[in-house]
């Protein structure tokens, strides 16, 4: 359980939101939710221009099953507790922000990629894309140690993984992209 100034702390620190351990499901997919619907709202964003043309990274450059799998068991699990057709939207919505993250990543200091890397280790996890997360942990820990050779490596496989984690989720959900950007409202 937490005190009012842990949740001081890390709003000081830059957090936009707060959920408190032990959580609950619901109240933890309705913060994602809140997070994600505002994602769909800025679709003049380069990451979400980039996944609406197809794809936000040239195929070519990547193995074609780097990432493709995605945690089945994960996935039913999400798809048991918010539906299927949400949780397809939520992946839509995640896929859009990976293409942003690498953009930042690959752009970034070590600040900006530890941060983005987190970011993306914790999304990664929720969606069953358990390669990406284990990229993204290796991410954050070389950023934090300061070893630029280990970055420049490690984001040219991050490169390589993103396209495949996109397919998957396109391959999963394919009905999901015309449902979220028919959304009006931004909620999801």
């Amino acid at each position: 359980h937490t005190h009012d100034d842990d949740r001081d702390r890390c709003f000081e620190a830059g957090m936009n939101d707060f959920v408190a351990k032990p959580y609950r499901k619901d109240t933890l997919l309705e913060v994602l939710s809140r997070y994600l619907s505002a994602t769909v709202r800025a679709a003049d964003t380069p990451a979400r221009a980039a996944v609406e043309r197809g794809r936000p990274i040239q195929e070519d450059t990547a193995p074609q099953n780097a990432g493709d799998t995605l945690d089945a068991a994960t996935l039913a699990q999400l798809e048991s507790d918010v539906g299927r057709e949400r949780t397809g939207e939520l992946a839509r919505v995640f896929a859009t922000e990976v293409a942003g993250r690498l953009d930042r990543i690959r752009q970034g200091d070590e600040v900006v990629v530890m941060r983005e890397a987190h970011s993306l280790k914790s999304g990664s996890g929720i969606f069953g894309a358990t390669a990406l997360r284990d990229l993204a942990a290796a991410l954050e820990r070389e950023a934090k140690a300061g070893n630029r050779n280990a970055l420049d490596r490690l984001v040219g496989v991050l490169v390589e993984v993103v396209p495949g984690v996109i397919r998957a989720i396109e391959r999963r959900y394919p009905d999901a992209a015309s449902a979220s950007d028919s959304q009006s409202d931004g909620n999801l």
